[in-house]
């Protein structure tokens, strides 16, 4: 999992969100790690990517707190978590 909260990538109907979250899934028929799966295949079905992109709001929406504190602990611009 991705998220990007300060270098958004992408657009959305050329709306640009505040935050950006990836959940990358890889086929481990490729390999065990996502890294080995993309070397040896440039398979169609090699990643499958999912972009979920976020909005502000008024008040805090405390269904993300757990993804937020365990974003914040683990915090590494591009890590995957």
């Amino acid at each position: 999992m991705f998220i990007h909260f300060d270098h958004v990538k992408h657009d959305f109907l050329k709306r640009i969100f505040p935050m950006e979250m990836h959940l990358v899934h890889f086929k481990t028929a490729y390999g065990k790690e996502i890294s080995e799966a993309v070397g040896k295949s440039n398979a169609f079905d090699t990643l499958a990517v999912i972009g979920v992109m976020f909005d502000l709001a008024k008040e805090d929406n405390h269904n993300f707190d757990h993804l937020i504190e365990g974003y914040s602990e683990n915090a590494c611009y591009g890590k995957i978590l």
